[in-house]
């Protein structure tokens, strides 16, 4: 999402519908596409699916909106996939701790594993949570440093992998550059979730 222009009462544009389609609601689609993380479990056991797809990616961004990290974190991506065609999330302790059973319930109910069980967009906007009752400004704000510190994490992982195959093309990979990716790996939500949680989602102070 982007502001129309630096104004203080700018407008907000959605951006970024590269892979997207407008489609009737009773329209069913089949092509594998999108980012894993954020895909509902029908698309990677190849079903053909329709726009509850989009409920449930929905899902996944109010959950890493409210906790700062995502719903279904694996030591690796085959093992993310076995979660999330499980639907095999945790609202975790602390850090859900301060929200709201009415935040907890819609993205339940976002995340249902049978798309015809799956909230719609309409039932949706008129849960009790988007209605008005989510949650404390301050927890928000919170949130927002735990994605910043997140995504710093996730980037850093994305840079080494980047070099590490360049150096597997090249036959070549420096002692302090292996250091250096031992060391990122160890801090990403890739290799351990509680140790992720433990050193990403700490508070600022």
């Amino acid at each position: 999402m982007l502001y129309e222009d630096l104004s203080e009462r700018a407008r907000l544009k959605i951006t970024d519908f590269g892979l997207s389609k407008i489609l009737g609601t009773d329209a069913t689609m089949h092509t594998v596409c999108g980012t894993p993380a954020y895909c509902a479990p029908e698309i990677f056991v190849g079903k053909k699916y329709t726009q509850s797809v989009d409920i449930w990616s929905l899902g996944v961004v109010t959950y890493i909106l409210l906790s700062g990290y995502e719903p279904f974190i694996a030591s690796t991506d085959r093992e993310m996939f076995k979660k999330i065609i499980k639907s095999d999330y945790e609202f975790d302790s602390p850090y859900w701790d301060a929200i709201s059973e009415n935040a907890k319930d819609l993205i339940r109910k976002m995340l249902m594993l049978e798309p015809n069980k799956r909230i719609t967009a309409e039932q949706a906007l008129k849960h009790p949570w988007v209605m008005g009752l989510a949650t404390k400004n301050i927890h928000m704000e919170e949130a927002v440093v735990q994605i910043k510190t997140f995504n710093a994490k996730r980037k850093l992982k994305k840079a080494t992998e980047a070099v590490l195959a360049v150096a597997r093309a090249t036959h070549h990979l420096p002692l302090d550059m292996v250091q250096m990716v031992n060391i990122g790996d160890s801090q990403t939500p890739h290799t351990n979730t509680e140790a992720m949680k433990q050193n990403d989602l700490t508070k600022a102070h």
